[in-house]
Formats: C-alpha cells, sequence, structure tokens
C-alpha cells in the first residue's frame, strides 16, 4: 500500500492516535487497581469493625437474659467464654475457627477468626498489617477477651461471687488498635 501525503486539514490516524489510546488505558487501568486495592483494605476493617459491633450487642442481648433469668450472679460463668457463642449461627462469619489448643501467631490465616479456649481469647488475624497500628508485636492480629466487670472488694485480683459486686461483662479489646487509611 503506497504512502499517502499528510493533509493538512485532517487529523493524523494510526501509530500516534493507538498510542495514546493504549496510554490512556494504562493510566485508567492503574487507577482502577489502586481504587481497587484501597477498597479491599477498607473492606477487611469495616468486617472486623462489624463483626465486633454484632458481637458486643450479642452478649449485651445474652447479659439481659441471663440476668432476667437467674439474676446478675448467672453472667459470671460469661467470663473468658467464647463471643461468637452468643451470636446466631447464620451471623457467625464464615472465616471462624474454634481452636482445640494454642497456635502459633506465624500459623494463622489472614483474615480469619480465631477462638482460643485456654486463654479465652478471641483473634482477629488481619491481612493488611501495613494498615494496622498496634503494639502487640508478631503477624499483624486483634485479640479479644469477654470479662467480667466487678468491684474486687476483697482485693485478690479475681471475681468472688460471695464478696464482689459483679457489674456485667464486656468484650475487651486486650492492646491498643487503630486502622490507618489505605
Amino acid at each position: 500500500m503506497p504512502l499517502q501525503p499528510l493533509d493538512p486539514d485532517r487529523p493524523p490516524r494510526g501509530l500516534g492516535q493507538l498510542v495514546l489510546v493504549t496510554l490512556l488505558i494504562l493510566i485508567f487501568i492503574v487507577i482502577a487497581t489502586r481504587r481497587i486495592w484501597e477498597l479491599r483494605i477498607v473492606a477487611e476493617q469495616t468486617h472486623v469493625i462489624h463483626t465486633v459491633g454484632a458481637l458486643q450487642s450479642a452478649i449485651g442481648i445474652e447479659v439481659m437474659k441471663r440476668v432476667l433469668r437467674g439474676g446478675i450472679a448467672a453472667v459470671a460463668d460469661m467470663d473468658l467464654a467464647d463471643p461468637m457463642d452468643y451470636l446466631d449461627p447464620d451471623r457467625r462469619p464464615r472465616n471462624y475457627q474454634r481452636l482445640g489448643g494454642p497456635l502459633p501467631p506465624e500459623q494463622m490465616v489472614p483474615r480469619r477468626w480465631y477462638y482460643e479456649p485456654q486463654q479465652g481469647i478471641l483473634i482477629y488475624r488481619v491481612d493488611h498489617g501495613e494498615y494496622l497500628e498496634t503494639e502487640l508485636p508478631g503477624p499483624p492480629r486483634i485479640r479479644f477477651q469477654l470479662q467480667l466487670r466487678y468491684e474486687d472488694r476483697n482485693g485478690n485480683g479475681r471475681y468472688d461471687a460471695d464478696s464482689d459486686a459483679l457489674g456485667g461483662v464486656s468484650l475487651v479489646t486486650l492492646e491498643p488498635y487503630r486502622w490507618l487509611a489505605p
């Protein structure tokens, strides 16, 4: 095919336009990929916040049920219990696992909830740890525990039904943490 002379009244076609369109598409792909990555991080953060809120609500409902049925003393056996037990089974996260014994943090799968019964600790292993600020050493994770709220009247550091005043139970974060913006 013979080369055609350039017409000054007609815009150029061909390779130049192809390069420009390809460049624009690549820029769009880079921007979209970055935004999708940020949304994955926000989705993980939202999942944890939502799950903790659902747990706190379920714990509050369970405390009320127990108090109505057996008085405040009926709450005492919730100390160090698995908070996931108080969620309806269909509301429990699919990525939850109750452990039979201690599991080293290095072996925990990211984006998974674990309950370690020996210490009564609920653990969430964070996937995008660079967006989590915590004092906990090792792989990024957040640890929670159901703890009794009581007035330790005899000063022995544990709840005694005979002498201490029980105030309820709370889902406590064992180490402070803060989500960072992506």
